[in-house]
């Protein structure tokens, strides 16, 4: 069927494509035109894309964000896999959350927390299927291992959400290392969901001058995480659920050295230090919802 356009504006819409035109829509008399994100933002270079258009056409002409117009369908659920667009790296969305500016008439932002090591600053997000649902804003780079990742959920996307898995409030507090050590814990990750174990260690193990905490399984025969858990959170029950760490790493191993220590042990960096830096250095205060 031969289009109504005329060739020369769809020439235009075709070498526009370097500049970040993705498509077009026709409705009766009104010319869509889809831009991604860096092109809507660039005025004065979509404006001379509008305009050049628009005079090769009879009718009216609108320039959007394609963002605004097509919205995933997919549901983004807390406990379930995120990806780096960049690296390809997977974790787990550990929880969601609203950050708040320590500046007057800055809106309050949606956001996810994973593992640095995952994704950080300027890096998409996406589910494992591929779809965009965010950015993140921190940390600046993944060298520091006691960082956690925050993620700035897009707008379009807050809708998608599924944010719990136990539906329960959890607090983010200093616990006492004393009371700490040794005291069951569980997690829920992507990959082995929901797991429990005990904590074996929280001092006397520093990575990068500061302390993790080791983590066991109760189960011999099950691993407490494994590859795509990192960023699940690490939770314990006192008066209330706790969020007390972040599930970096595993597979510690020093039994080739003759020391004697749990076959499926991981690494966890301590929550709230982790937020504390974040909110010191951005001068915003963070507020978890229910896991």
């Amino acid at each position: 069927m031969k289009s109504p356009l005329s060739k020369q504006c769809l020439e235009i819409i075709n070498a526009s494509r370097k500049n970040g035109v993705v498509g077009y829509r026709l409705f009766g008399d009104e010319l869509h035109i889809y831009g991604n994100d860096q092109l809507i933002i660039e005025t004065e270079k979509r404006l001379e894309i509008e305009n050049s258009i628009k005079e090769n056409v009879n009718g009216q002409v609108l320039l959007r964000s394609l963002r605004n117009v097509i919205k995933p369908q997919c549901t983004v659920k807390c406990g379930e896999y995120l990806k780096s667009r960049k690296t390809g790296r997977m974790g787990t969305l550990g929880t969601f959350g609203e950050i708040k500016p320590g500046v007057e008439n800055e809106s309050i932002q949606t956001v996810a927390l994973s593992s640095a090591h995952v994704i950080s600053k300027g890096e998409v997000a996406c589910t494992s299927a591929g779809g965009r649902f965010s950015e993140c804003i921190w940390p600046e780079s993944i060298a520091n291992i006691h960082d956690v990742s925050i993620i700035q959920i897009d707008p379009s996307s807050i809708s998608t959400l599924q944010q719990t898995i136990f539906n329960e409030d959890i607090a983010i507090e200093e616990i006492s290392k004393e009371n700490l050590r040794l005291r069951e814990v569980f997690k829920y990750g992507a990959t082995t969901q929901k797991t429990r174990g005990f904590i074996e260690q929280v001092d006397h193990f520093k990575l990068f001058g500061s302390d993790v905490m080791t983590v066991s399984s109760d189960d011999p025969e099950r691993l407490l995480s494994t590859n795509g858990d990192s960023g699940a959170i690490v939770l314990t029950i006192l008066d209330g659920k706790y969020g007390i760490g972040v599930i970096y790493g595993g597979n510690v191993d020093n039994r080739e050295i003759g020391i004697n220590i749990p076959e499926n042990e991981i690494i966890a960096i301590f929550l709230k230090n982790a937020l504390d830096r974040f909110t010191r250095e951005r001068n915003m205060s963070i507020e978890f919802h229910k896991i």
